[in-house]
């Protein structure tokens, strides 16, 4: 590494460190592994400290707290009706557009028994978070 020296200073160039490469999950999540389990903490937690009461005030940051969330936790897959970002075009759609896309991330096979796939996972997931994010109040109203 070079290093120069103007005005008395001594600069060196930009270098990002990283402790670790980052580690994406391929395939299910395994919740048995320590893998896993960080996957499940980061997304399910509450969004805030504060649930959301459902007021039209704090709408817009719950809607941005969850789509950084669904971002940061990869889950993109899950948060589109239609082609649509449900956090940012939720009006270019109707509720029956949401059951069909919803329908696709839960599938049954010729029994009827649901097949876990990792977007059945990742919408599970956001659920929780979604339950432990809203305040009771809210919840029984939806």
């Amino acid at each position: 590494m070079f290093s120069s020296s103007i005005s008395g200073y001594k600069t060196t160039p930009n270098v990002i460190y990283v402790m670790s490469p980052r580690q994406e999950v391929q395939g299910f999540y395994d919740y048995s592994t320590s893998m896993g389990m960080k996957q499940w903490v980061k997304v399910t937690k509450p969004l805030d400290d504060k649930p959301y009461d459902g007021s039209p005030k704090g709408l817009s940051h719950s809607l941005n707290k969850l789509a950084c969330r669904a971002m940061d936790s990869r889950l993109g897959s899950i948060t589109e009706v239609q082609g649509h970002r449900i956090f940012t075009k939720y009006g270019l759609y109707n509720v029956q557009d949401a059951c069909i896309e919803a329908l696709v991330q839960f599938q049954f096979d010729t029994v009827g028994n649901r097949i876990t796939t990792r977007d059945a996972q990742a919408s599970w997931q956001m659920m929780t978070c979604l339950v432990s994010s809203f305040s009771a109040e809210f919840l029984n109203k939806v």
